[in-house]
């Protein structure tokens, strides 16, 4: 008796689950997101708040590999400081691939202490290809790890709560 309330119970928690993580997961990767031509040396571009930001090139799939080792400089405009720019080691070829089969790779991050304008500079900038794309963003490192387990454990719920349900609820 218990098997049929705790099974369908199980399917309707992990769809509930399996559909929050997949909303949170887009709103992390659409949020804020500058898209500049990759092949200009300079951008002027206003960030809207503080925090950490990812420098990402954006390549088509059937292009090759964009450049991930591309030196970037970023400078606040109203005070002239220069902020550090970590560039990030893609040791494991970690990338995300849009609907448009366009490659997304992290290359770069760099710490925003306030809101404002800042002008980004890729001196080798010569190096893109002229489809080339650079996205700014608001960091996503290790926000997608949870999101992505948070999706397969719930998907692995609704499924078993599922055929479970189907198994118990047919036997009697």
């Amino acid at each position: 008796m218990l098997y049929k309330v705790c099974f369908p119970l199980l399917f309707f928690g992990g769809l509930y689950f399996l559909i929050l993580s997949i909303g949170r997961t887009i709103a992390l990767y659409s949020q804020n997101q500058l898209e500049v031509d990759a092949t200009q040396e300079a951008f002027v571009l206003t960030l809207p708040q503080a925090g950490e930001y990812e420098i990402a090139t954006k390549r088509s799939q059937f292009a090759g590999l964009a450049p991930s080792d591309t030196p970037f400089e970023v400078v606040v405009k109203s005070t002239g400081q220069r902020l550090p720019v970590r560039r990030l080691y893609n040791l494991m070829n970690v990338k995300r691939i849009n609907m448009s089969g366009e490659r997304i790779t992290a290359v770069a991050t760099f710490t925003m202490p306030t809101a404002a304008e800042i002008e980004l500079r890729s001196p080798q900038a010569h190096t893109f290809q002229p489809k080339d794309r650079l996205l700014i963003m608001p960091s996503t490192e290790g926000k997608a790890l949870g999101l992505i387990l948070a999706m397969v454990f719930s998907g692995i719920a609704t499924i078993g709560g599922l055929i479970a349900s189907i198994i118990f609820l047919s036997r009697s």
